[in-house]
Formats: structure tokens, sequence, C-alpha cells
């Protein structure tokens, strides 16, 4: 058993870990635990790096805006993490993140007096339950690794010390940053698509702070797509939060003869990325429009507050969801002209992270945490 186990509840954070576990390999033995089920290359590829793979599914519900569904969900990891845990030796765990699906996992390591590793802690997300969930595993946790001094600042606000707390940029943007992009006619072939259609990719996620129309909202991007004259519509999977049930049934319940609909299970970082460069419109509410795509520069319509607190690139052009702003955005998206580049982009992200880990793992911190508040 490895001295360090790194856990993913969800393939939103999945492939950040993945790389910095397979880098971490090369120093030390590795656990990682998930939580759901990776897909056949990313097991093959962590167990070629000989690391140490456990995987409880847990199959984490759809949900309609309700708490009952939360609830099951949340004893369900607590039982079985708290049966993982019971029999653990590892002296330090990592997370990422701000999944609700993590407090259970994180309150049940600080009351045992492990040291907790977060990434991407300090960022703001205003319109979704994502900060308090962030800022509660950063208050649990001893070590951060943040992807900009705007979250390091945060951190710093919140009483954590500064000399626990490491920007060395996003590993999600190092991540797109050597991808290489799958060619148009391959990536749609594999996704069983028609390449000819005018393509709009939406990556909608649901809102967990305010009430969200789904069915008027989606009937105003439908609407706007098809007098932009969209013929194809591929929807990214979405996450087990509140709210994600209602957005798979719009697309599963509603019919428009003018523009055909795909939803799509989870593709990975490779397809992911690759579909959104070659479609002709990337729009929704996701945090990879912020750190992954403009890596890539690949351009996109940010839809909602849920992001909102994070700083824009120039490829994120913001819109409300009517017809005029999204008109607006989508006009000044076909206008600008943008190169690649990323500000949450860092070289060497993950050899570095990994490189202060084995120093962490070889003079750990004290598990009692001292708070210094600014004034």
């Amino acid at each position: 058993m490895s001295d360090l186990l790194i856990i993913s509840t969800s393939s939103s954070d999945f492939h950040m870990l993945k790389t910095l576990s397979m880098e971490l390999s090369k120093s030390q033995k590795v656990d990682f635990l998930c939580f759901f089920k990776p897909n056949k290359i990313d097991i093959e590829e962590l167990k070629n790096h000989k690391i140490n793979l456990k995987v409880e599914n847990l199959n984490l519900s759809d949900k309609s805006d309700n708490t009952k569904s939360i609830t099951k969900d949340l004893q369900k990891i607590q039982n079985k993490f708290g049966q993982i845990l019971i029999k653990s030796n590892h002296k330090v765990f990592v997370v990422l993140g701000d999944r609700y699906e993590l407090l259970p996992v994180v309150q049940q390591i600080y009351l045992k007096k492990r040291i907790i590793i977060h990434l991407h802690g300090g960022e703001i997300t205003q319109d979704s339950w994502d900060d308090s969930i962030r800022h509660s595993i950063s208050k649990l946790s001893h070590i951060h690794f943040v992807a900009s001094s705007q979250a390091k600042k945060v951190l710093i606000k919140m009483g954590e010390q500064s000399n626990n707390i490491f920007n060395y940029g996003s590993l999600g943007a190092q991540n797109t940053k050597k991808l290489t992009i799958i060619e148009k006619d391959e990536i749609f072939k594999l996704l069983e698509t028609k390449p000819e259609l005018k393509t709009c990719l939406l990556v909608l996620q649901p809102m967990t702070n305010t009430s969200f129309d789904t069915n008027k909202n989606l009937d105003t991007i439908v609407n706007f797509l098809v007098e932009n004259k969209f013929n194809q519509l591929l929807v990214s999977n979405v996450n087990s939060d509140p709210g994600g049930k209602d957005i798979r049934n719009y697309f599963s319940s509603h019919v428009n003869k003018q523009i055909s609909y795909k939803f799509l299970e989870t593709l990975g970082a490779q397809k992911y990325i690759s579909l959104a460069k070659h479609s002709d419109l990337v729009i929704g509410n996701s945090s990879s429009f912020i750190f992954e795509l403009p890596v890539k520069n690949i351009k996109s319509i940010l839809i909602t507050n849920r992001q909102k607190g994070r700083n824009l690139s120039p490829h994120v052009l913001p819109a409300q969801i009517t017809k005029k702003s999204l008109n607006n955005s989508y006009m000044k998206l076909q206008q600008s002209n943008t190169v690649a580049s990323s500000q949450y982009y860092k070289s060497n992200t993950a050899a570095n992270i990994s490189n202060k880990i084995n120093e962490k793992l070889a003079n750990p911190p004290e598990f009692r945490k001292v708070f210094r508040y600014e004034k």
C-alpha cells in the first residue's frame, strides 16, 4: 500500500488527477480510488504506469431539483468510503475541485487526522453552490495547489498559510496543451455524427444556487441556433448535480425538425477538446471554457452565472439567455481574432506539483492548522 491515495469522484476531475498520478508514479507507489468507472483506455493507461487503481462505481443518480437523491448519494459515499478508510494506512490524500460528493470524503479523512491535499481551491463561482463546497474542502485541507494568483489570495484571506499554497497553474490547461487534436472527419465518425452539418456543442451544467427554467432557457437556445442555421446540436454529458435530469429529459422529449439532437456520454479529454475545436460553435457554462479551450484557441459563448467570479480570456464571450444577447455574442465571436493562450497555463504543472507532494510526504505538515486572518 502506498502512503498516498488520490481520490476521484467524477469524470470532471479524473483526467487531471490521472495526469498527476502518472507523474507521481515515476518516483513512488500511487493508489488511486475512483467512485465511478473510467473507460478501458484510461484503466489500461493507469495499469501501465503501475498505479494501483481501485474502482467503487457508486452509480450516482441523475437528479431533478430535490434533496432526497443528494441525501442518498451522500449516504452511499459516506458508507463506502468509511469502510475503505477503516482499512487505510494512507498518510496523505489528494482531492480536486468542488464536487459535493467530496464532502463526506474529506470530512472523514480530516476526522481521522490525516493530511489532505486540495487542488483548485480558492476559486470563485458565484452562481453555484460550488463556492461553499470548494471553500469547505479548503478549510479541511493542509496543502493547496491553486491555478492562479487570485485563488491564492482568496485562500490567504480565508486564513490559510501562504507557505502551504502553491501556484503551478492548471493541470487541465497543461493536459490540453499536450493533446493532439483528432481530425474532424475522424472525431465525427467516432461519435456517429455528421461532419457536413453546421454543428453546435452545448456544454451545460445545472444551476445550483439560483432557479433555472430548463425548458424555457433551452427553447431560447435552440431557437437561436435554428435562426442561425445550425442543424446539429451535440449535447455534452451532464453531471449529477440537481437539475441534470431535467436537461437530459428536455432533449429526450423535445423535437425540432430543423435541428437534430444527440446526447453524448462522457467523451474523455481528447475527444471533448477535438469536438470543441471542430464544432462551429461551443456554448454553455463549463469551467473548461476558461481553463482548457483557450489553450487550443477555441472560442465559446458563456451562459448563466455559474462561472461568475473567474477571470475570462478574450476567447470567452458572455451572454444572457435571450436571442438578442446570444446573437450579439455570436457576432462578436465570429469577428474576434484570438490566438492560443491561457492565463492558467504554466509549463511543467504536473511535475512541479508531484515534486512538491514528494517533498511534503518526506516532511509532512502538522495535522493541527494555524489560521492567520487578514485584518
